[in-house]
């Protein structure tokens, strides 16, 4: 929809009340056949845009409210640009800018004060085609319905019957036409009853609005359409609510960076001890909110916080993960696997291995089984220097400084909380083993080392465009970041390895590693699988995964 341009108080104010007169003002006249006018609010009226006071008809009045449309067409715009509105009209887009985008630019906030809640729970909305038949109203035959729109409504798009003696427009109604859904009544042509499916672009719009008459005075004017009246409006009791950017707002709602080991979360959680974790005897706790993008566990010995984060401005969702583990307690990032054999050659669902393990939680690993399953019957490449459980499983690094996606680096996980990160070919799986290290995956690059984006990192990203991605990193032992950015979809591109790292970088970390990505790339909460890949059913399928965490 068309944006309305911000703008001053709609009010012209006397220096003195005493010039005032009282109220109410008065509805339709039987008598004169004219409306009582009222100026309210300010937008666009002239075909460049210039703002002007907007002039209302009083519909009805009383002595505590008056209900007031407005004398002509504003603008135009679709009722929903969804080809079926089976939900009604109070879950359409235009209700939805009625009373956001309208509401905020075309009314100062002491305007907005005096606003009261009509029948359909809106501030702003459009008349119903009973009011519109309302005798009272002064719609006693259908050439009182017809409306012109203002000189910037037909600019930006108003529809307008040229044939017509009037150069009158169509406008909607909320009121549905029962025989099909999508289908809304509108004013048509000479203030004659039609139908249109509410995606239909050139339709004009007259917001309704009901005002609270309490303490509102009449300053000038003589309520005719070439003079109406002009109000003057009690103070507001509150303060204007500071308005905040959209990146304010998407901050606030999905994610606020961790300048220290504090959680950033911290009212989230029942009370939590110094150290950031549930105090003995406690059951665990756990949230998860889709809805805010916020997933959040503790026990006595795990914290864990993750948040979804988007970037609409260079398409892209991620998934953002904290893992806080308790000095001394022995949890560690480690891998499971499906069924009792770590060699597995069977792929299943990657959250039926999280759920097999009852895991917390889970990440996808390097995916070693595709290049073993490649090399079955002829070698292709080398497999890398694979640990698991302590165990030796391959000790076949890369031989040179591959140019593509996997380089076959190396992570090193430790049972003490110890990370480690290594070139492809900078030390054996038995070295590894002889220092303690549990798992070694091997996939790449090494992203971060010492805190900073690593040159072959930079290297690789000329080979790679926008790739769905996973990744690990570590803030020092006992905090660790797991990153999955969704990726070949519309919300979302994916990313390339660069902008990948500066995710990690941005957290804090020391060290990141990039684990397998495309459709293996899986973050897995509660047995559920957060991010979506858009090329199949379910992410693929996988014999292993990283976790932390226990629960039934």
């Amino acid at each position: 929809m068309r944006k309305v341009v911000c703008l001053m108080l709609a009010l012209m104010l006397l220096p003195s009340a005493a010039a005032a007169e009282a109220l109410p003002l008065m509805p339709y006249s039987y008598e004169t056949g004219e409306w009582t006018h009222v100026f309210f609010g300010q937008m666009p009226t002239e075909a460049d845009g210039t703002v002007a006071p907007v002039s209302w008809r009083v519909l009805s009045a009383d002595a505590k409210s008056v209900l007031l449309l407005s004398d002509r067409i504003l603008f135009s715009a679709p009722l929903d640009s969804q080809q079926n509105v089976r939900n009604g009209w109070e879950q359409s887009e235009l209700y939805e800018y009625l009373n956001g985008e309208f509401l905020k630019t075309a009314f100062s906030w002491p305007e907005r004060c005096v606003l009261l809640r009509q029948m359909d729970r809106a501030l702003v909305s459009i008349p119903e085609a009973e009011d519109l038949e309302n005798l009272r109203y002064g719609f006693a035959v259908p050439d009182a319905r017809r409306a012109v729109g203002t000189p910037y409504a037909v600019e930006e798009g108003l529809q307008v019957f040229k044939d017509d003696r009037m150069k009158d427009s169509p406008y909607w109604t909320r009121s549905v036409k029962d025989s099909k859904e999508g289908t809304y009544r509108r004013v048509n042509k000479e203030g004659k009853w039609g139908f249109l499916g509410a995606w239909h672009k050139g339709q004009g719009v007259r917001p309704v609005i009901r005002v609270n008459l309490d303490g509102v005075t009449i300053v000038s004017g003589d309520s005719t359409a070439e003079s109406p009246y002009a109000l003057s409006l009690p103070e507001p009791s509150m303060p204007e609510p500071v308005e905040k950017t959209e990146d304010e707002l998407e901050a606030e709602k999905l994610h606020a960076s961790f300048l220290s080991d504090a959680s950033a979360y911290a009212d989230q959680f029942p009370a939590l001890t110094e150290e950031g974790f549930l105090p003995a005897g406690q059951t665990a706790f756990s949230l998860e909110d889709s809805e805010r993008g916020l997933w959040l566990y503790a026990d006595q010995n795990l914290r864990i916080e993750i948040v979804r984060k988007k970037d609409a401005a260079k398409k892209k969702l991620w998934f953002e993960a904290d893992l806080y583990v308790r000095p001394g307690s022995g949890e560690y990032l480690h891998t499971y696997w499906h069924g009792q054999d770590m060699n597995t050659r069977e792929r299943v669902e990657p959250t039926a291995i999280a759920r097999e393990n009852r895991l917390v939680f889970a990440v996808n690993s390097d995916y070693y089984l595709y290049r073993v399953l490649r090399n079955a019957r002829r070698k292709v490449m080398t497999v890398g220097v694979i640990l698991r459980d302590g165990e030796i499983l391959y000790d076949d690094p890369a031989r040179k400084d591959v140019k593509i996606l996997p380089n076959r680096d190396l992570l090193a996980i430790y049972p003490s909380g110890r990370m480690e990160v290594y070139d492809y070919n900078a030390v054996t799986a038995k070295e590894l083993k002889t220092k303690g290290a549990r798992d070694v995956l091997s996939f790449g690059p090494v992203l971060l080392r010492d805190g900073e984006v690593t040159d072959q990192t930079v290297r690789l990203d000329k080979t790679r465009g926008n790739e769905p991605r996973s990744g690990l990193g570590m803030v020092e032992p006992g905090h660790y970041v797991a990153i999955v950015v969704q990726g070949r979809s519309k919300e979302s591109a994916g990313c390339k390895l660069s902008w990948f790292a500066g995710l990690f970088k941005e957290k804090g970390c020391t060290l990141a590693f990039n684990l397998d990505g495309g459709g293996t790339a899986s973050m897995i909460f509660m047995g559920e699988l957060l991010n979506v890949n858009a090329y199949e059913d379910h992410n693929r399928l996988q014999s292993e995964l990283l976790g932390i965490g226990k629960t039934e």
